[in-house]
């Protein structure tokens, strides 16, 4: 299913988890993290998978900018991340991915 219909099918406020792993361009990828936020219940936990925190890092797909509308929320008082980074092996220590993990406050 499409994010963009997402809110014409759950209620607001409806789940405790959501974890995105789906388009990583904009505007896609903002709508997602958007949806996701107004699906989530107060306290809800929102990952997302693929973020960028560092421009440099991201040499294979560049128009990945999940981190973005992330960032966004957080700014705005609305949620509260941490990052974990995601795979760490020899041939990607010096670019990192990572994973974020969103309470929404």
């Amino acid at each position: 299913m499409n994010s963009f219909d997402l809110l014409e099918h759950y209620n607001k406020s409806y789940f405790d988890l959501i974890f995105l792993d789906g388009d990583h361009t904009n505007p896609q990828v903002s709508m997602d993290v958007l949806s996701a936020f107004f699906l989530l219940k107060r306290g809800g936990i929102l990952i997302c998978d693929d973020i960028y925190i560092n421009k440099k890092d991201n040499r294979f797909n560049e128009k990945s900018d999940g981190y973005e509308p992330v960032k966004y929320l957080d700014s705005i008082n609305k949620t509260k991340s941490i990052y974990f980074v995601k795979r760490v092996f020899r041939h990607n220590s010096y670019t990192k991915k990572y994973i974020s993990y969103s309470l929404k406050i």
